[in-house]
């Protein structure tokens, strides 16, 4: 967590411009981890991403703006 806390929060941030809502979705990027990392998963940091850019752009929308953080 400590390692890529601030880097996945800054890259959340640069998604949709709300730091309440980048702190929101980086949040829930460590509980996911947490709760479904795969076992054997070689590259953390990419996964972490991933798991990112797919809670802050569910389905094509932002989350940001569903949320009515924006």
């Amino acid at each position: 967590y400590d390692k890529y806390r601030e880097e996945i929060l800054l890259y959340v941030y640069s998604l949709c411009h709300s730091m309440e809502a980048a702190e929101d979705i980086t949040q829930e990027v460590f509980v996911k981890a947490i709760l479904t990392i795969p076992e054997h998963q070689e590259n953390l940091r990419a996964w972490l991403y991933m798991v990112a850019r797919n809670l802050t752009w569910p389905e094509g929308r932002c989350y940001c703006f569903s949320q009515g953080y924006l």
